[in-house]
């Protein structure tokens, strides 16, 4: 059975600079037996396909399997990486991946005053969520307290994991 390595985040964790590694290194990584699908930096689309109901995971693991065999060199580990994973709470429509895969999961971790900061200070430049640009940090942490950021208790998340 392959290794399939889900990274799901979580954001302000080097994920840009992982997934921009793994796709420019995409002939090297063949070469060893790992394969980073789709010709993406990251698979943000392939995700929404997942989570909107428009993607089967059966599908997506009959398709990633073709993939891999249709490779020159044996394909042991294939690895999908989009950091906004970890943003939803529930992931078990990922779990038929199990019955195709040896799943493992990678949630990147930083010290959480550092992520904390980061991500504040990311949200306040409107990048990602314009409901939280305007907010001054102590509403910003309120937010976390009230579980609007529930991927970010480190201990929980990996429990839920």
């Amino acid at each position: 059975m392959r290794k399939l390595v889900l990274h799901i985040g979580a954001h302000r964790t080097a994920t840009t600079a992982i997934q921009k590694t793994l796709r420019s290194n995409f002939e090297v990584l063949l070469r060893q037996g790992v394969l980073y699908p789709f010709g993406v930096n990251k698979h943000f689309s392939l995700f929404q396909r997942l989570f909107a109901g428009k993607l089967d995971p059966v599908e997506l693991a009959a398709d990633i399997k073709r993939r891999a065999e249709n490779k020159p060199a044996e394909i042991h580990t294939v690895i999908l990486s989009d950091e906004a994973v970890c943003k939803r709470p529930d992931l078990s429509l990922l779990a038929p991946l199990r019955e195709h895969f040896d799943v493992k999961v990678i949630y990147a971790l930083r010290r959480q005053d550092l992520w904390l900061e980061s991500w504040y200070l990311q949200n306040v430049k409107g990048q990602w969520d314009s409901d939280f640009s305007h907010l001054s940090f102590d509403e910003f942490m309120a937010r976390w307290e009230a579980d609007v950021f529930h991927w970010i208790d480190y201990d929980r998340y990996a429990r839920h994991l």
